[in-house]
């Protein structure tokens, strides 16, 4: 699970020349009852922390500051969807590691305040991310 979420990173780690263009290269195919339209789960979440997990290590190892901290900021935010998407707050499944894993990881201010509400109550910060969710439904 979450293979194509290493896939854009380390194509961008290794490329050359990286130019903008509006033209799409990407096709994104959702099949019933894969793992875009299940719903949110440890298994998951677990597959997800992985491979984040995985990435952190290939991140550290960037030798341009700016690069890295895009990279662990989007390690950040794809490790709090997740977490509130999933309810892992409920969860006796998580450790220190896994809260651990924010730390460090935020580069501007609404991150860092992701984290520092992260830190004080998960249960919190995941009820504040369901509200704003249900406001965009």
């Amino acid at each position: 699970m979450h293979e194509d979420e290493e896939f854009t990173p380390r194509a961008l780690l290794v490329a050359e020349k990286i130019l903008p263009t509006s033209l799409d290269f990407y096709n994104y195919v959702i099949h019933e009852n894969s793992i875009t339209t299940s719903k949110a789960s440890l298994k998951n979440f677990t597959d997800l922390f992985n491979t984040l997990s995985e990435l952190e290590i290939l991140y550290k190892k960037i030798d341009d500051n700016e690069t890295k901290k895009i990279f662990m900021n989007n390690l950040l935010e794809k490790y709090l969807y997740m977490y509130a998407k999933a309810n892992i707050y409920k969860k006796e499944y998580i450790t220190f590691q896994h809260k651990e894993f924010v730390h460090k990881k935020a580069n501007n201010l609404k991150n860092k305040m992701k984290v520092l509400l992260f830190s004080i109550s998960d249960s919190l910060y995941c009820y504040i991310y369901r509200k704003k969710e249900n406001k965009r439904s």
